[in-house]
């Protein structure tokens, strides 16, 4: 009779049966354990793969959402604010004809954008939207401050929201 023990093959020549049960305890024992391990093993590499992935999938998300900030393009020139889309179409509302910034906030964050600024003007057709980290923002934020009760809101909002930050 051949009776597998382990990796190896053990012939049995009809030895007593206290022989054959305490192989057979044994290979009862050793079969869990060796999946048990095999398991371990393959959930150990699971989580370093899935570790070391993470940052990789985190950049992929960062470098698209920064490529779409910097895509959008704001300009404080000549009394007016101009934004240009990823679409290189171009909005421009002359500043003194600016009625409303209101930042409106999402709940797509982290990996889309979560805040955007919207820039109204005296006509219905006068509107800016860029997201916040757009290109040259800083400057449309500077004017914005200097305006008589401007105060830039939602920033820290996780929700679908918009806040109004300046009225004129």
């Amino acid at each position: 009779m051949m009776v597998f023990a382990g990796l190896r093959a053990v012939r049995h020549d009809g030895g007593s049966l206290q022989e054959l049960f305490l192989l057979s305890l044994k290979m009862a024992l050793l079969v869990p354990l060796l999946i048990g391990l095999i398991f371990v093993l393959l959930s150990a590499v699971i989580k370093i793969y899935g570790n070391i992935s993470k940052p990789r999938r985190a950049k992929c998300a960062a470098s698209t959402k920064q490529r779409l900030k910097t895509e959008y393009i704001v300009e404080i020139t000549d009394g007016a604010l101009t934004v240009t889309d990823p679409k290189d179409d171009t909005h421009s509302i002359g500043l003194d004809k600016i009625t409303s910034i209101i930042t409106q906030t999402n709940d797509s964050g982290p990996w889309g954008e979560d805040v955007w600024f919207i820039i109204t003007g005296e006509d219905a057709d006068e509107i800016c939207v860029y997201p916040l980290g757009a290109t040259n923002e800083e400057a449309a934020l500077a004017y914005f401050s200097s305006l008589p009760g401007f105060e830039l809101k939602g920033m820290d909002s996780t929700t679908n929201e918009q806040f109004i930050c300046w009225a004129k």
